[in-house]
């Protein structure tokens, strides 16, 4: 039986790990398994073999993780070190149920796969539905796709989703956001810090070997890193530390609620802060104040009116750096006879392009995690479909000359004739496996002008800014990454960007299908580091961004690429 095969259920693997992770000092293994996974060590400049460690086979994933932590927070935790003859025996069983559990959620997909194969070579008519359009085995790709978002974008976009709502964190928090944006960097500095140190170990006993000091703090350390009041930081702290073990009672199994996404921090017995994973931490506070906020019905309103705007605000922003201010238009109405008839939340217009934008900011329900067909299909309704058909019909009036386009500062915004027009929905939140729902579940239409949609998140929008800083880059793009969107298979977005900024995104129409490994983000990550962490290497990957410098073709790209005249853009449409 290989490592990839199991004849047990999932249940009987989760129960299984629950056990051992009630383990006495299993939170060393928690220690080293973090230290060997959720960190990238490097000395000089960031590089793409730098990076890559992350994608390494075998390694724990977040969601992994937090199932172990999850687990072992449901028993009083020992932090007394363990014999060093149990810890690798802990180690080995960790990662035994972490491969058998994968395999438990592979089974789905095997099982559905030996069954269309026995009924073609019975000659037995074959369902052609595509096998992740069915919820069992959507379940992998959400569980194990990945990350949406980089670290330093949930902790850098906190800061602008909860400005406004900073008044009710510190009435009832006791913290700004600037403090809990403090925190996240200060518990970053720290462990990179700490986490060089545990070399020293060598020196030590094996009796005394582990890596768990890298990860603790004490309360005076962290606040006189971030450069708050211990009263501030003990705030922020006690919002995102989870309660006193043994809790977390509700986890029963892998779909259900686990306080160590909330609160991914952990209280020591002497008082000091652990924390395995910052990228948690800051994922924690880009999302837990909402429904901190949420949970007061005098507030609510407000919060979701704050959080819609947030959304807007911020893809606005972002566009309006490649499009130019001018050609971007916050909450478009659409005004027929005097009357409003729809809205365009983020409208962008562009030579004789058009990319119309609807916001939403619903997440994915745990019970559509579990891999309910139905509750799958409700969430993408309500976050995607909804928004999409919305955009689709905006689209559609943008050629009826019976209609008036108003923006918010109340001036009529006004439309050429239009070759292109893009829907694009953008979410708030990480919505696992959205690439995979958007291309199994979505139902759209298209004509000569509207082209397929894009579905994305801020995140994605924020990182297409960055990379692709003129318009012809970015709906050059946009146009390709849509029109091949049936025959690119990807779980994240980032890796089809990636790809095209390495060999430009061009699939030959003979080629039916298109596999992308998420490996191929690796490229991308290093430079979106570099440029937000203010880390030394290189800024832009080669490729598509860099083959054409110093030649002819490329001086004539830089000269027009911001160019609004549509004639250069057919001219480049044939080119």
């Amino acid at each position: 039986m290989t490592p990839f095969q199991t004849s047990r259920s999932e249940q009987e693997v989760f129960d299984d790990l629950g056990v051992l992770c009630g383990s006495p000092s299993f939170i060393h293994v928690l220690a080293y398994l973090s230290c060997r996974d959720n960190l990238v060590t490097y000395d000089g400049d960031m590089t793409s073999e730098v990076m890559a460690a992350s994608y390494a086979r075998g390694r724990t994933v977040r969601t992994e993780f937090s199932t172990l932590m999850g687990l072992m927070l449901k028993h009083p935790i020992e932090f007394c070190l363990p014999a060093p003859s149990d810890m690798p025996v802990m180690i080995n069983k960790t990662e035994i149920l972490l491969k058998e559990l994968r395999a438990c959620f592979n089974q789905p997909m095997i099982e559905a796969f030996k069954g269309r194969l026995a009924a073609q070579q019975a000659g037995l008519s074959v369902d052609e539905a595509s096998l992740f359009s069915r919820g069992d085995v959507l379940r992998e790709p959400i569980f194990y796709g990945g990350d949406s978002a980089y670290s330093f974008q949930y902790r850098d976009l906190a800061l602008d989703r909860y400005a406004k709502d900073d008044d009710w964190l510190h009435a009832n928090k006791g913290f700004r956001v600037a403090d809990g944006h403090a925190i996240a960097g200060a518990l970053t500095r720290l462990h990179n810090r700490k986490v060089q140190t545990i070399n020293g170990m060598r020196r030590l006993d094996p009796s005394q070997w582990t890596t768990l000091p890298g990860f603790t703090s004490s309360l005076e350390e962290i606040a006189s890193e971030a450069g708050i009041t211990p009263k501030s930081a003990s705030a922020v702290l006690a919002a995102l530390t989870a309660p006193e073990p043994p809790t977390n009672a509700g986890f029963k199994t892998l779909g259900d609620f686990n306080i160590a996404n909330a609160c991914p921090i952990l209280r020591s017995p002497s008082g000091d802060y652990v924390s395995f994973d910052t990228y948690r931490v800051v994922e924690a506070l880009y999302d837990s104040p909402f429904y901190w906020m949420a949970a007061d019905k005098a507030y609510k309103d407000t919060a979701f009116t704050h959080r819609g705007a947030f959304t807007e605000d911020f893809v606005a922003r972002r566009l309006a750096a490649v499009f130019g201010a001018a050609n971007v238009h916050r909450n478009v109405n659409i005004v027929r006879n005097g009357s409003r008839v729809s809205e365009i939340d983020v409208l962008v217009v562009f030579a004789d392009r058009a990319v119309v934008i609807q916001c939403k900011s619903k997440k994915l329900t745990l019970e559509a995690r579990k891999g309910n067909d139905l509750q799958l299909r409700d969430d993408f309704k309500k976050s995607v479909q909804d928004a999409y058909d919305q955009a689709y019909l905006c689209a559609k009036s943008l050629g009826d000359p019976d209609v008036k386009f108003v923006g918010q500062d109340g001036a009529e915004v006004s439309l050429s004739a239009l070759r292109e027009i893009y829907p694009v929905c953008v979410v708030s939140d990480h919505y696992p496996a959205l690439t995979v729902q958007a291309r199994e579940f979505l139902m759209f239409q298209t004509d000569d002008k509207i082209q397929p949609p894009l579905i994305t998140d801020v995140f994605l929008i924020d990182v297409l800014a960055e990379m692709l800083t003129s318009p012809l880059r970015l709906l050059s793009y946009i146009n390709r990454r849509v029109n091949y969107a049936r025959r690119i298979h990807s779980v994240s977005e980032l890796t089809i960007l990636g790809y095209h900024l390495q060999q430009n995104l061009w699939i030959d129409k003979n080629v039916g299908m298109v596999a992308l490994d998420e490996s191929l983000a690796t490229e991308l990550d290093t430079a979106m580091q570099v440029r937000r962490e203010s880390l030394i290497g290189a800024r832009t990957p080669d490729g598509v961004l860099t083959c054409m410098d110093g030649t002819l073709v490329g001086r004539i790209l830089k000269a027009i690429e911001n160019c609004a005249e549509p004639a250069w853009w057919i001219w480049v449409s044939c080119f």
